[in-house]
């Protein structure tokens, strides 16, 4: 009997087992990531790479209105973008007026590390133009300088080459001239 209790009891599971739907598994929620908020240094980062890609004429274009905003409402972004800029291009202001005003920024203005860093490197690299600026401005000091003694050495040089050339033909004239007279008084001794 216990086992037509057995059998009874395992036909029983067998069958509800098998009648018995599976639950669906409640759908897994989705986790929640919060938008991520662009730090002035993803901005700036950003600013950057955008003015890479630009035309010349668009970095300059974009130079003059950072400048002009600058002038109206002075502030941090605009002073950094400023420094970005004139790496790009002449028209966004004076690189010493712009590291002066860089570096008179408290060093609570710049938010973090990684800006800091940032602006360390655009500034060494400004500086390094600025280097190069002093020097070909030098170098043109120095080649307009030159050419002017170049010149007058040449017109120096060219004087007595004119000078003797000038003698020669008079030298050359005066002994035709003697070879005329003597054509002249030969033929009538003849």
């Amino acid at each position: 009997m216990m086992k037509s209790k057995f059998a009874v009891l395992s036909v029983a599971l067998l069958t509800g087992c098998a009648q018995m739907e599976p639950q669906p598994s409640p759908p897994t929620p989705e986790c929640y990531t919060p938008p991520k908020v662009a730090s002035e240094f993803d901005r700036l980062l950003a600013f950057a790479a955008k003015t890479a890609e630009l035309t010349p004429a668009a970095r300059a274009e974009q130079c003059k209105a950072l400048v002009k905003q600058n002038k109206e409402a002075p502030n941090l972004t605009n002073r950094l973008q400023i420094l970005v800029g004139r790496v790009f291009s002449d028209t966004c202001g004076d690189i010493a007026k712009i590291l002066d005003d860089v570096g008179n920024l408290p060093p609570a203005a710049l938010p973090d590390e990684a800006m800091k860093q940032f602006v360390t490197t655009q500034t060494a690299t400004l500086k390094q133009i600025q280097g190069y600026s002093k020097k070909l401005g030098n170098l043109e000091r120095k080649q307009r300088t030159a050419q002017p003694a170049e010149a007058k050495e040449r017109s120096d040089v060219g004087t007595p080459k004119t000078d003797e050339t000038r003698l020669l033909r008079e030298k050359l004239e005066a002994i035709r001239s003697m070879e005329k007279q003597l054509d002249e008084s030969g033929g009538d001794a003849k």
